[in-house]
């Protein structure tokens, strides 16, 4: 059985693949990425366009979509389980995201915890939560523009405690050229800091 990995399609799109084969797709919106691979499940932490383009997704039978809308319920986050993987929602907000319509999520399948966080600054959870869960991998935006800069992810990394860190949704300029751009990289700073560039893999590692 190979081990898990993820692609960094680009921008906030990211692809994640279990030992098992399932595929799995988070915000797919990144113009000239690739996402021929058919999904079993689409997660959408909200509804910008830069982050909610399902239609632009292979499907295979019986895939599975699970968005913002469907993961808050009344103020509460629903926790759920399909094929092997945890999907735990929390919060995500700023001035420019709404924390009743937004959130990331924690994915957890063989043995590994994955912070995905959508479009946020600071939350409570980052603080109250999730460094109590254990995450190997976590996804942190630092645009500066729409999210937190670099200096406050870096802040909030190392409140989080993750093994390692990826910066992502640092230029918002990819979205419109599907260039990658080294914007705010050098300024992000965590022990474990991973940077890929759009399409590089990552092998996950226990």
């Amino acid at each position: 059985m190979k081990s898990p990995y993820m692609v960094f399609i680009g921008h906030g799109s990211l692809k994640f693949v279990t030992k098992s084969g399932k595929v799995i797709y988070v915000d797919p919106a990144f113009p000239g990425g690739d996402y021929s691979q058919p999904a079993d499940m689409i997660l959408i932490t909200h509804f910008h366009g830069d982050h909610d383009r399902e239609d632009i997704v292979t499907k295979a039978k019986g895939c599975f979509t699970f968005s913002s809308k469907d993961a808050i319920n009344g103020g509460i986050y629903n926790v759920i389980e399909r094929d092997g993987v945890k999907i735990t929602p929390v919060e995500a907000y700023n001035k420019n995201h709404s924390r009743e319509e937004c959130v990331g999520y924690v994915l957890s399948f063989d043995g590994l915890n994955v912070y995905c966080s959508g479009d946020t600054s600071k939350t409570d959870d980052m603080v109250n939560k999730l460094p109590h869960m254990n995450i190997d991998y976590a996804f942190l935006p630092i645009d500066g523009f729409y999210n937190m800069d670099p200096k406050e992810a870096s802040e909030c990394a190392k409140i989080i405690n993750a093994r390692y860190v990826l910066p992502i949704h640092n230029d918002p300029k990819s979205m419109e050229t599907g260039e990658f751009f080294e914007t705010g990289l050098d300024d992000f700073d965590h022990s474990g800091k991973i940077v890929l560039k759009h399409g590089e893999m990552l092998e996950l590692k226990e």
